[in-house]
């Protein structure tokens, strides 16, 4: 029975030491934008990528008030880095989500949301918002035993072919035996693998194919290697070819990056991680069988300079796929990583403790099954690592030689912990996120009217700590250019310990500009969730409200508008000298002009009153407070766009409310709650 469970064990820590994280596309731009107005209807909706990708499950296109108007199925366009979800003709006016989901050229499932609006008469009814979610994107239970068997089983095999070649082949028969089981496991693994990923047409896939074939004929020399001369070392050879299966399917050859180095080191680190697990367990089942102990001297002299280069290995690989020491604690994966450290270092303690016992055949089998034992716990740490996306997926380095400002893709989000501010400079979206610490961390994220992040820009981040009742004297003060952090982020570090000043100066885009945030109040500051919460609480609980909103994209136009909203689902705008609108229920009105005739149309049933900050919410911190009010800054994450909101701290209605998105600057003044005897009626002479 220990056979088995060795065996087991064997395979655990193999995809332990596996490759662990793999990149994944990233959007550059949909067409329609995300809560894009159209005039007329668009014939599909497409997803751009900056790298190859294939058709997901689950890709959809709804009316929200209706069912799929999907025409065909989903394919791919340009090269493979286009999705294309083609619609049925003549779309009626209204709100539409479309779900697309696709899996990198890695092999791992991306998915997300856009919503749109078809009739620019609706621009009146808020920013049209998706009733479709993404859906997970994790792997399921079914993917991650099977990437485990797939890796394991090719690591066994190949570890067991070095052990044979380096080590010892006096046991031809076990050698073999242990080659047959990883490759039979392998194939298993990479068919459940492709079945499980949907990955066709991806690089993953295709080499995952070629591996689940080569393995097969592997298997087969293993299997007949007692009888015919030549076959096992078909076998072996096999088996060390398929270490190279995981890094030419993985983020080693992603673009971007130096591919050579990349896979050199990956290269290194799978044979280096399949000379020590499957060698280990060769050893573990001689040790069992009571073979000559000199065996395991010979493999403890090369497992020792096997482990360093697995360690510096995956060091390098590490270095490449985070950008910044602070994404160790600050990014899922990192923190990953620390922890797969922290059980390799446990494991060398194991592996020293087994080194010193070679002479006593009974204690040294004790200390190498406990090293198996905890190789089996790595696998849980890695089965994390690989659903996660790698630092550099979240800060991508800045072009060394930029061809001037331009908008490219999807700005990452905003670290988390961090106070977000923002502001309209221009036609940009400057925002500023600032985690608290020794040194203070700032990133600043810039979008352009399109809603993508702003590339190529040269951007000086800094920090004053004023006197708290002057606000002139600065005590301490200091700035430093950014590095980029992805699409239209850049972020620096500065000594400044009790901020109350902050400032990103921006060159690259015509005329330098500058964009100042003040902080009023304590440093750092508290957390505003809860009161947030109770905000929109008692928002909903209102019988109507009325606010004046000041709205501009940053080009000169500024559209003044008065908003009703009236429970239960009753609201009214007015835009000074231009249009209007009234909607009750499924039913609304709308005007080009005062005095233009007013037109019929269905609409999505809006309960109200709705609070113009939305639900979905993020980094929410109380800025300053006095006895009557309380003023907190947070994040839409899913816009994106950046709130400042004062609220009376008594009632938690709104103040003021001050809204920073792409080419959206937005001041909300609240002027009445719970107006008695309010009324939002249809206009004279309108059928409902």
């Amino acid at each position: 029975m220990r056979g088995p469970l060795l065996l087991t064990a064997s395979l655990a820590a193999a995809a332990a030491l596996a490759p662990a994280a793999l990149a994944h596309a990233s959007v550059v731009e949909t067409s329609p934008r995300d809560g894009a107005v159209l005039a007329s209807a668009p014939s599909d909706v497409r997803v751009r990528f900056d790298d190859p990708v294939g058709v997901g499950p689950g890709n959809a296109v709804v009316a929200n008030d209706g069912g799929s108007v999907l025409a065909g199925r989903p394919r791919l366009a340009q090269d493979g880095r286009v999705l294309v979800l083609r619609l049925r003709p003549g779309l009626a006016d209204g709100d539409y989500s479309a779900r697309w989901r696709i899996v990198s050229d890695d092999g791992h499932l991306e998915a997300g949301t856009i919503a749109f609006r078809v009739g620019t008469s609706g621009s009146g009814a808020g920013r049209p918002r998706s009733v479709l979610d993404a859906g997970g994107t994790g792997p399921p239970l079914h993917e991650e035993v099977s990437r485990w068997l797939y890796l394991g089983g090719i690591l066994v095999a190949g570890g067991a072919a070095l052990f044979g070649l380096l080590v010892s082949a006096a046991a031809p028969r076990r050698l073999s035996g242990t080659i047959v089981v990883g490759l039979v496991v392998a194939i298993v693994g990479g068919v459940s693998l492709l079945h499980a990923t949907h990955a066709d047409g991806t690089r993953f896939a295709d080499v995952t194919k070629v591996a689940v074939v080569v393995a097969a004929v592997g298997a087969t020399a293993a299997a007949i290697a007692a009888t015919t001369p030549g076959a096992l070392v078909v076998a072996q050879v096999v088996s060390l070819a398929l270490l190279a299966a995981p890094p030419l399917a993985g983020h080693a050859l992603d673009a971007g990056g130096p591919r050579a180095l990349s896979l050199a080191l990956d290269l290194l680190h799978t044979a280096t991680a399949a000379f020590w697990a499957g060698g280990l367990l060769q050893l573990a089942l001689g040790l069992r069988q009571g073979r000559d102990p000199e065996v395991a001297r010979r493999f403890s002299r090369l497992a020792l300079p096997a482990v360093a280069v697995l360690a510096l290995s995956g060091g390098g690989r590490a270095l490449r796929e985070l950008t910044d020491v602070s994404q160790l604690w600050s990014t899922g994966y990192g923190r990953t990583i620390l922890v797969k450290t922290g059980l390799f270092a446990a494991l060398l303690g194991l592996a020293w403790l087994s080194r010193r016992r070679l002479g006593a055949p009974v204690r040294l089998r004790r200390s190498v099954a406990a090293e198996l034992g905890l190789l089996a716990v790595v696998v849980g740490a890695v089965a994390v690592l690989t659903g996660l996306r790698p630092g550099r997926d979240a800060a991508v380095a800045a072009p060394t030689a930029p061809a001037g400002a331009r908008e490219v893709g999807r700005a990452p989000a905003p670290p988390a912990g961090t106070v977000v501010l923002a502001r309209q400079s221009r036609e940009l979206a400057v925002a500023l996120a600032v985690r608290p610490g020794r040194p203070l961390r700032l990133t600043a994220t810039i979008l352009g009217r399109t809603g993508r992040g702003v590339d190529g820009l040269d951007v000086e981040l800094g920090a004053a700590d004023e006197h708290p009742d002057t606000g002139i004297e600065v005590r301490k003060t200091a700035s430093r250019r950014a590095r980029s952090c992805g699409h239209g982020c850049y972020a620096t570090t500065l000594p400044v310990p009790h901020p109350s000043r902050f400032t990103v100066r921006i060159d690259g885009i015509g005329a330098p500009r500058s964009a100042e945030f003040r902080l009023p109040g304590r440093w750092p500051p508290l957390p505003g969730a809860a009161f947030l919460g109770r905000a929109t609480r008692a928002f909903r609980a209102l019988d109507s409200a009325v606010f004046d909103e000041r709205l501009t994209s940053g080009l000169g136009t500024v559209l003044h508008t008065r908003w009703t909203l009236a429970a239960p689902n009753r609201l009214s705008y007015s835009i000074r000298g231009g249009a209007g609108g009234i909607v009750i229920g499924t039913t609304r009105w709308d005007r080009a002009a005062p005095g233009a005739p007013w037109k019929a149309s269905p609409t999505v049933l809006l309960p109200q009153p709705v609070p113009p900050w939305g639900s979905s919410v993020a980094n929410a911190r109380v800025l300053s407070q006095t006895p009557r009010r309380l003023t907190l800054s947070w994040l839409d994450p899913e816009t994106p766009a950046w709130f400042t909101g004062t609220f009376d701290r008594r009632t938690a209605l709104p103040v003021e409310l001050r809204m920073t998105a792409a080419a959206h600057f937005m001041r909300d003044r609240f002027v009445a709650f719970d107006i008695v005897g309010i009324r939002i009626e249809p206009p004279p002479g309108a059928r409902r």
